[in-house]
């Protein structure tokens, strides 16, 4: 598959299963293979935050604009 396919078919999703949770193990390899991606000058200045708690996702709406996706994501 070209690049310009790749880009042409991205979405943008806005709706999550919050009933679906990932494995810890999972998610901690994902970040680290996140972590490896190139970065400019190779700062590395990307710090990743797990919350998984409903109330510490509710205070992020005001400061993520009041995008549900947050709470659900």
């Amino acid at each position: 598959m070209s690049v310009k396919n790749i880009l042409e078919k991205r979405r943008s999703v806005r709706h999550y299963d919050s009933s679906y949770k990932i494995n810890s193990e999972i998610l901690t390899s994902l970040i680290e293979s996140a972590s490896k991606s190139p970065n400019g000058n190779n700062i590395q200045a990307t710090r990743y935050l797990i919350i998984d708690e409903p109330d510490l996702k509710n205070l992020l709406l005001p400061i993520a604009f009041n995008q549900h996706q947050v709470v659900e994501a």
